[in-house]
């Protein structure tokens, strides 16, 4: 998946799958998710209130809340960059549930980086039928996303007939 570098600290916070770091002298912050004490970087992560290890499955449930919400019609819209990030995060955290709002920016959003951050994070993904998946990334109308299509198609598993076509 190619990187993009966030500005806003909505963005990098969503990006980071955390927040933004808290101003020296003050507590650590707080996860957004399970609202866990961040560690500082350079020292192993805190563990749960019970012990139990932080495995992301919270993140990846947040993450695709997100996406769904951006792509619901009536609901304030998030910015391109807000949308990138989210799909770049749903890619690296894995998260599944996102993949048909993943499908709905790839098909409908008006911003052609949020629909290729959309097609690489499904990629990453590999949930659903890829040879939709395919057929609407290279029937799209913006070059950029044609051309991250063929660039993903070699390492999608899809059928022989989907890949000729």
């Amino acid at each position: 998946m190619t990187e993009s570098t966030p500005t806003t600290p909505d963005a990098v916070a969503a990006s980071a799958g955390t927040t933004a770091p808290a101003p020296e002298g003050t507590a650590p912050p707080l996860d957004r998710v399970d609202g866990f004490y961040l560690a500082p970087f350079g020292l192993p992560a805190a563990a749960g209130a019970q012990g139990a290890a932080r495995d992301g499955a919270a993140a990846a449930s947040a993450i695709a809340q997100l996406i769904e919400s951006s792509v619901r019609a009536g609901t304030p819209a998030a910015t391109a960059e807000m949308k990138i990030a989210l799909a770049e995060a749903a890619g690296r955290l894995n998260a599944g549930a996102a993949a048909p709002a993943l499908l709905g920016l790839l098909r409908t959003d008006p911003s052609a980086p949020v629909r290729v951050a959309s097609l690489q994070a499904l990629q990453v993904l590999r949930v659903g039928s890829m040879d939709e998946l395919m057929q609407v990334a290279l029937a799209d109308s913006d070059a950029g996303v044609r051309r991250a299509a063929l660039s993903v198609l070699p390492s999608l598993p899809m059928s022989a007939a989907a890949r000729s076509r």
